[in-house]
């Protein structure tokens, strides 16, 4: 993460957040021009040009990914009161349904 001189907080560049990813800077790029489709809507990861350079807070990139695994997360049964290993289960096929859309990277 790179910290912004002129208000102190932290952002990500394109290339930052595809080599944290794991995708390709291009990836990145399509997310925010295009974004995916998710739960019937499309769904663009938000970014911020300054200084000619774009910027993505981190708080944008969980917002995106959120927003990008509803459809996951929809078709998963009841979340309440589970244990750690049943979120990590959870949490596993989420990731899984996020590959077979495109979002993640293949493992």
């Amino acid at each position: 993460m790179t910290e912004d001189r002129s208000n102190g907080r932290w952002y990500w560049t394109p290339k930052q957040l595809a080599r944290r990813e794991d995708v390709h800077v291009y990836t990145v790029m399509r997310w925010m021009r295009e974004g995916v489709m998710a739960a019937g809507r499309r769904v663009r990861l938000a970014a911020r040009k300054t200084g000619g350079r774009w910027r993505i807070r981190p708080e944008d990139f969980e917002a995106f990914q959120t927003a990008a695994s509803r459809r996951a997360a929809a078709e998963m049964p009841g979340r309440r009161n589970s244990s750690p290993a049943a979120r990590a289960a959870r949490h596993d096929r989420a990731k899984q349904r996020l590959r077979e859309m495109g979002i993640l990277p293949a493992a």
